[in-house]
C-alpha cells in the first residue's frame, strides 16, 4: 500500500474513531519528516527491511534453539533493537540529515503498519459483479446489485434512463444506466461563492440493467465498463445512498416529530430499534436533518414529499 493510500486510510480511520486525533496528528508528521530528506535506496530499503523483520518477530516468535549461528544473527537484533539509533548513523558515514530521515522514515513505516492493522486490511480492488440471470423486476434485480456493491465497498447511482414498456400495470423504461457514486465530478454553476465538498473522483466504473422482448421482459445487467479507479470505502456509512432511509423509517420518522420534547438521539434509537442491519447506516446527524425538514415544512406549510425526498426508486 502506498503513501497516499495509507495517508487516506488514516483519515478514514480517524473519522470512524478507529484511532486517535493525537495518533493521526503524529503519524503526519512524522510521514512529513520523512519526505524532507531522501536517502538512497539501498539506505531506506535497508532501514524498511529492519522494521520488516521487528513486525515478523512480533507475529512470529522465535523457537528456543539452541544453535550458535542462529544464537548470533538473534543477539545482533537485539543489538540493533536495544540501539536503533547509532546502526543507521554508523551506515551512513555519520551523515546527521540521511540519520534523521531514515529513522523518520521507519517511525512512519511502522505508523503506516498500526494504520493498515487498525483498519483490518481491507482489500485492495473492489469485485467486480458476477454473471447476471434473469430478474421478474427492476426492484429485484437493483437490490441485488446495489447490495453487492454494498457489501464490497461502494455504491451505485442512477445516472440516466431510456425506453418505455408497461410493466404490470405501469409503465417504466426498459433500460437504466447505474453509475459509481464516486464517478463524474459536476461541473460548477457557482460564481466561486462557496466551494461544496464532493466524494466524486471520475471513476468509469458503470452497469447497465435492461428488459427486453426478447427475455419476456425480464431484467438484466451487464457491466458496461468494469474496474474502479478506487479501493473500497471503510463502510456502506460512507455512502449517502447506503444512509438513505426507507418509506417506512420515513413515516415513522414524521410520527415521532411530532412530540417536541423527543430528542433526535431518542428519535434515531427508536428508529433504529424497529429497522434491519441492511436499513441502520444512516447516523444520528442523518437524523436530526430528517426531523429538522419534517418540523420545517410544517411550519412554512409545505409538504414533506418536496422537501425531503428520501425515496429510492430503483428506476
Amino acid at each position: 500500500m502506498d503513501h497516499k493510500a495509507v495517508t487516506a486510510l488514516a483519515h478514514d480511520l480517524a473519522a470512524a474513531g478507529e484511532i486517535t486525533p493525537v495518533a493521526l496528528a503524529a503519524f503526519q508528521q512524522l510521514t512529513a519528516a520523512a519526505a524532507v530528506v531522501e536517502p538512497d535506496q539501498q539506505q531506506a530499503s535497508g532501514v524498511v527491511s529492519v522494521v520488516q523483520q521487528q513486525q515478523q518477530q512480533q507475529h512470529h516468535p522465535h523457537h528456543h534453539h539452541h544453535h550458535p549461528h542462529h544464537h548470533q544473527i538473534h543477539h545482533s537484533q537485539q543489538q540493533q533493537q536495544q540501539h536503533p539509533q547509532t546502526q543507521p548513523q554508523q551506515q551512513m558515514h555519520g551523515d546527521p540529515a540521511a540519520a534523521a530521515a531514515a529513522a523518520a522514515a521507519a517511525a512512519a513505516a511502522a505508523a503506516a503498519a498500526v494504520v493498515v492493522e487498525a483498519a483490518g486490511a481491507p482489500p485492495a480492488i473492489i469485485p467486480c459483479l458476477p454473471p447476471s440471470r434473469l430478474y421478474d423486476s427492476i426492484e429485484e434485480l437493483y437490490n441485488f446489485i446495489q447490495g453487492f456493491h454494498r457489501d464490497n465497498g461502494a455504491a451505485l447511482v442512477k445516472r440516466t434512463s431510456r425506453g418505455k414498456h408497461e410493466f404490470n400495470g405501469t409503465v417504466g423504461p426498459t433500460s437504466i444506466l447505474y453509475i459509481c457514486d464516486r464517478g463524474p465530478r459536476r461541473a460548477s454553476k457557482s460564481a466561486g461563492l462557496r466551494k461544496v465538498v464532493t466524494h466524486k473522483i471520475d471513476c468509469p466504473y458503470r452497469v447497465r440493467a435492461t428488459a427486453t422482448k426478447g427475455s419476456n421482459w425480464k431484467w438484466s445487467y451487464k457491466v458496461a465498463q468494469d474496474g474502479h479507479n478506487h479501493g473500497p470505502s471503510m463502510g456502506p456509512s460512507a455512502h449517502a445512498i447506503h444512509r438513505r432511509r426507507t418509506a417506512a423509517q420515513q413515516d415513522l420518522a414524521r410520527s415521532l416529530s411530532k412530540h417536541k420534547t423527543l430528542s433526535a438521539r431518542e428519535m434515531d434509537n427508536i428508529i433504529r430499534d424497529s429497522s434491519t442491519p441492511e436499513t441502520s447506516f444512516f447516523s444520528q446527524k442523518d437524523i436530526y436533518n430528517d426531523r429538522q425538514r419534517i418540523r420545517l415544512a410544517s411550519l412554512g406549510g409545505k409538504t414533506v414529499a418536496t422537501t425531503n425526498p428520501q425515496r429510492l426508486p430503483p428506476g
